[in-house]
């Protein structure tokens, strides 16, 4: 019965998701999280992209590897940080939600008052 093959199919993989690990075991992301100070860069070329038939090797000129693009980014890391302080810095002196509404609700009594609509 096929049907039957699809959900003992379905059941062995669900069974598997359930019991394996919870973590993948591949390589570790070179961003574990959001938080600048927990970003880690790769600033030194590893084994595998040492010579011309390396992978992800820059073999021609103006193109950039991946250490390079790291490089320049960690770099940058500071420059970023100091726009997103200026950026939460703009956030935090916005008013409030309670603020806008009403300043709106007052502008739309002084509007009320100017206009008169007969029905």
């Amino acid at each position: 019965n096929p049907m039957g093959a699809v959900i003992a199919a379905a059941c062995v993989g669900l069974l598997a998701g359930l019991v394996g690990p919870q973590r993948a075991a591949a390589v570790d992301s070179p961003f574990p999280s959001i938080n600048p100070q927990a970003l880690r860069f790769l600033l030194e070329r590893p084994s595998y992209m040492q010579g011309l038939d390396a992978a992800n090797a820059a073999i021609r000129p103006g193109q950039i590897d991946f250490v390079t693009r790291q490089r320049i980014e960690a770099l940058q890391l500071p420059t970023a940080l100091e726009e997103l302080k200026a950026q939460e810095k703009l956030f935090n002196a916005a008013p409030s939600k309670a603020d806008r509404l009403e300043k709106n609700h007052e502008q739309m009594k002084e509007w009320a008052k100017l206009t008169e609509i007969n029905m």
